[in-house]
């Protein structure tokens, strides 16, 4: 959240309401209707500027690991995007049943369905889905390069993975570049 004031305006020139709270980074959009990030601790005193809705990129994490489960979390918030979690196989189909998401993470290794399972079973509920999953694993990649693919796996990499590699890799998938 916050500490640094926000520039304030007068919200009956400006006809501004906001029905919940913003958390940093958010973006904004001017009566123009261009839309700009806000920097956090801005100075700005631009009166056409209106506040607007969380642009954060959506990811569900899929990680049974408690200790993973944290750093993959605080790695992805660092970077930018707004984390939901899914403890285990079961969980993960009935969070992206309910959520759209821009990126699923996900552990090969899960105990109840497997990382791989989860996967087919995503792509085969929801076939026009470009929503890209990143594998992460434990195993050599060369073991389980083919069933990944074949259950619709974007990439794979191997834990445990490091914050500039991780970032590097979302990028790609959601071209980002």
């Amino acid at each position: 959240m916050v500490t640094d004031p926000l520039p304030t305006y007068d919200s009956k020139k400006l006809n501004l309401s906001i029905n919940r709270p913003i958390n940093p980074p958010f973006a904004y959009c001017t009566k123009s209707g261009n839309v700009q990030n806000y920097a956090i601790g801005s100075t700005s005193s631009n009166p056409d500027v209106i506040i607007g809705r969380d642009s954060k990129k959506q990811v569900l994490l899929i990680e049974d690991t408690p200790m993973l489960q944290k750093i993959h979390t605080l790695f992805l918030e660092t970077i930018g995007y707004s984390v939901t979690l899914a403890i285990n196989g079961t969980d993960a189909l009935e969070k992206y049943r309910a959520a759209k998401f821009d990126l699923i993470v996900l552990d090969i290794g899960l105990p109840d369905i497997s990382g791989i399972e989860v996967s087919k079973q995503i792509r085969f509920q929801d076939k026009d889905s470009t929503t890209p999953i990143l594998a992460l694993t434990t195993m050599s990649q060369a073991e389980i390069k083919t069933d990944c693919i074949s259950a619709g796996v974007n990439q794979i990499a191997n834990k445990p993975i490091l914050i500039n590699e991780l970032k590097t890799i979302i990028s790609k998938l959601l071209n980002l570049n």
